[in-house]
């Protein structure tokens, strides 16, 4: 009987989509840190301005893309919660 509530379990969370990726970061806000650095969901990314600006510390963005090394290309700044 607890096999088949496992395997139950298992099978159900096998039909769930994947909500965890990279992809899904595309479009959340962040705030710039420092040295390049932007948090987004609660992690520290690599990060360059789509326009090539500087980024500030303090700045919010937004995610455009997500580049093949893992950098974030971000954009929509706003300046130290002003636009």
């Amino acid at each position: 009987m607890l096999l088949a509530i496992a395997l139950n379990r298992v099978v159900r969370a096998r039909r769930n989509p994947v909500e965890v990726g990279i992809g899904n970061l595309v479009r959340l806000g962040g705030r710039v840190r420092r040295d390049g650095f932007v948090q987004v969901a609660g992690e520290l990314w690599r990060a360059r301005s789509s326009g090539g600006a500087q980024l500030v510390p303090g700045d919010h963005v937004t995610v455009e893309a997500v580049e093949d090394d893992l950098r974030l290309v971000v954009g929509s700044t706003h300046r130290n919660g002003r636009t």
